[in-house]
């Protein structure tokens, strides 16, 4: 829960202190999953955060915070198959680049989207939950 309400605190913010560039994006996309299957370290200057998991019809899904200097840039989606199949989606903080994200779910079946749709739903839930969570904990003006 302590990751949640981290996300809460920054990607709010994330839009006037960072957005992830086109090589961040594409390092998430294709060369974070070449890094760790490698066993290589990550990428110079950033690291990733766990921040949540779930299953959801034969897929389990491992969302990561990918960070620069602790400032958030992404989030990556990494998911594997009852079947041993591994996928990665690349969510960047960066409005210009939500094509080439959208893009990026086309080349999935249709159960696999399904399937990531229900995850990133519950994700949303959790994210909006601990939001409320926060907000009541506010001072009252």
């Amino acid at each position: 829960m302590r990751k949640i309400y981290l996300l809460l605190l920054v990607i709010p913010f994330c839009t006037l202190k960072s957005q992830t560039t086109q090589e961040e994006f594409n390092y998430m996309q294709n060369g974070y999953l070449e890094t760790i299957t490698k066993g290589l370290d990550i990428k110079s200057g950033y690291k990733v955060e766990n921040i949540f998991t779930d299953n959801q019809d034969g897929y389990q899904f491992e969302y990561k915070l990918f960070e620069k200097n602790d400032t958030p840039v992404g989030v990556i989606c990494l998911s594997k198959s009852v079947y041993g199949n591994f996928y990665v989606v690349a969510i960047p903080l960066n409005k210009d680049l939500t094509q080439q994200y959208y893009k990026s779910l086309e080349k999935f079946d249709c159960a696999y989207k399904s399937a990531y749709l229900k995850s990133t739903s519950l994700l949303s839930a959790v994210f909006l939950q601990s939001l409320v969570e926060v907000s009541k904990k506010l001072p009252k003006k």
